[in-house]
């Protein structure tokens, strides 16, 4: 990279909080104190209502900080009927009372069953953060090849484009499978791959427009060839999400067998942040369980 020539590492030192530019903010906002809407800690029933219901709050307002007192408070139980608790706005924190002794506990009292019983991998995390809206349109299509580890595309048209907008670069190509993998033979058996081709799917932000010529935030990752049919597509997005000071327990014990069954493969699954940016997840701890914590 100094000599000017495409290194052969990635660079990742883009990824962080607003690029590190800025520290992670201790967000003082409308609280939503989830005993307010029916969540007692410690009574060993559900809190789940009360908790998606503050969420919802939070959600119409805005944004804000759904709270936690100390103590420990239950989800999927067994009148929850194994619903995921979302959150589909930016700007909503999770935020508890510390996550060692004497503050807040989220105990998932009962196992997430798996979304398709024939795929063990599919049961689904306890609190999901995701946009309702998971589309990404075209926007435009990419003219010129860039090579990766730089920062400018060359796109047909720019005028759905704006500085700090959140785009992915998408390509899906049979024919791109020979040159992402030379000097190397795909396998017979990668059936997938021969039917669907190479997919990307780059996420970045940008950064200057100069007439069709983009520059990222991020270097590109992955090499252009405009033969490939590259477009930019929206990237739908949630941001300024924070989950902080919270013991996440689920409540499973056992030896952990890897595809054992669905409960071993993720019957226990905690929290996902999904298509978030500039979001953050601190002083956090997660305790019997077999997936934590999903980015």
């Amino acid at each position: 990279k100094q000599l000017g020539t495409e290194p052969i590492l990635p660079d990742f030192s883009y990824s962080g909080y607003h690029y590190f530019a800025k520290p992670i903010p201790d967000v003082q906002s409308d609280v939503f104190d989830v005993t307010t809407y029916g969540a007692i800690p410690n009574d060993n029933l559900s809190d789940q209502t009360g908790i998606q219901r503050a969420i919802d709050d939070a959600e119409r307002n805005g944004g804000g900080i759904v709270f936690f007192p100390p103590g420990e408070f239950l989800v999927n139980t067994s009148t929850d009927n194994n619903q995921v608790i979302y959150i589909r706005n930016s700007n909503v924190i999770l935020r508890g009372s510390g996550s060692r002794q004497g503050g807040t506990i989220i105990r998932q009292v009962n196992l997430m069953p798996p979304t398709n019983p024939d795929q063990l991998w599919t049961s689904p995390y306890m609190f999901i953060f995701q946009p309702l809206n998971t589309s990404d349109p075209v926007l435009t299509r990419i003219t010129e090849n860039a090579t990766r580890e730089t920062f400018w595309i060359t796109v047909e048209d720019a005028s759905a484009l704006t500085i700090g907008q959140w785009i992915t670069l998408y390509m899906s190509n049979i024919s791109a499978v020979e040159e992402f993998l030379d000097p190397y033979p795909a396998e017979p058996i990668w059936t997938t791959m021969y039917t669907n081709g190479i997919q990307v799917r780059e996420k970045h932000s940008i950064a200057e427009i100069q007439g069709n010529r983009i520059r990222l935030n991020e270097p590109l990752h992955t090499h252009i060839n405009r033969l490939y049919s590259w477009t930019v597509r929206t990237y739908q997005h949630l941001e300024e999400i924070g989950v902080e000071d919270i013991s996440f327990h689920g409540s499973w014990t056992e030896e952990f067998v890897h595809h054992k069954d669905a409960i071993h493969d993720g019957g226990w699954s905690l929290l996902q942040l999904n298509r978030c940016v500039n979001s953050w997840v601190r002083r956090t701890s997660f305790i019997n369980c077999n997936r934590a914590l999903h980015l």
